[in-house]
Order: C-alpha cells, then structure tokens, then sequence
C-alpha cells in the first residue's frame, strides 16, 4: 500500500513539474519574453530536471548561496564590464557587492536582493541563471560536485546526495516539502 502511496506522489510531482514547465515555454514563446533575465524557462527546465531525476530536495532560504557566492570576475573586473539591460550580467553589477570581510579584489560576493530578515530573495523573478540553477546547474548530485561548488554544509540540497557520502561536518537544514 505504501508503495502505491510513494508511486502516486512520484507521478503527481511529475506532473506538477511537466505543467510548470509547458507554462514557462508556452508564457516564452507567446510573450517573446523570457523574464528580465532571460532565466524563466532555464529555471523551469532545470526544476524538471532535478524532479524528473528523482531529486526532491528545496531551498531551505538558508541564505548561504546568497551571502558568499564565488564567481569567475573579480568585482573589479566585474565592474568594468558591459552589460546589456535586463541581462545576467547587469543583474549581477547591480546586485552583488563583495562578501564581508573580502576586498574589493575579490572573487567572492553577497547578493543585496536577498533578505536575511525573511530569508527571501527580493528579486526571485529576475534572478539570474547563476542563481536559477544552483546547486546542480543540471550536473548529477554527488559529494564532489557539491564540494567544487562551495556548497554551504548546511545547504538542504545535499538531501539530494545519499549521506554515507556526505563529508565529515554537513549537517544541512531540512528540505521543506515540494511547493512550500
């Protein structure tokens, strides 16, 4: 009986992931628009993705991934390049500045639009891509990948990695249920 139980919910959360994802595609193509960062259909196809692949772990809003983000510019350099509006890009000179205690040559940042009171981010339509497919960016969930991306130990997407392979210190928050 459990296992009928267990089997329903799997194909009902497929389902839910399958309609998200034809109203992400269908809202692009009407509209010829893909959200102010171009990320509403990445994001919905990499929740299909991770559903559809049998991972269930949520955001616990830790707020871990938005207080020290590594990214491949220095704010410097960062801060020296173009942006088209409504890009990426333009998202992220707008929003990170360099993680507490970083200097300004750093590789490593803080997102304003995330709120520590809440535990929200203040611009989750127009996040961008970076953020979109954090942690996995479509990669399976191992230990190695969760390490080489600087996952937080307490992160609730390492629930998507059997915790035999966890290292030694992870001990992540819950991962709340699909769609709370």
């Amino acid at each position: 009986m459990a296992n009928d139980a267990e089997s329903h919910e799997a194909n009902a959360a497929e389902h839910r992931v399958l309609i998200q994802l034809f109203g992400a595609l269908k809202e692009t193509v009407q509209n010829h628009n893909d959200g102010p960062n171009g990320g509403r259909l990445a994001g919905a196809f990499a929740d299909a993705v991770s559903i559809l692949g049998g991972r269930t772990a949520q955001c616990a809003q830790c707020g871990d991934c938005c207080q020290r983000l590594h990214f491949k510019h220095t704010y410097l350099e960062l801060q020296a390049l173009a942006a088209e509006p409504g890009t990426d890009f333009a998202f992220v000179k707008a929003h990170w500045r360099p993680a507490a205690g970083e200097p300004l040559g750093t590789h490593y940042f803080a997102c304003d639009a995330y709120d520590s009171d809440s535990h929200l981010c203040t611009a989750h339509e127009e996040r961008p891509g970076v953020c979109r497919g954090y942690p996995w960016y479509g990669r399976e969930p191992t230990a190695e990948v969760a390490e080489k991306r600087l996952i937080g130990t307490r992160c609730s997407y390492w629930h998507d990695i059997p915790r035999d392979q966890w290292p030694e210190g992870i001990e992540p928050l819950p991962s709340p249920p699909p769609g709370a």
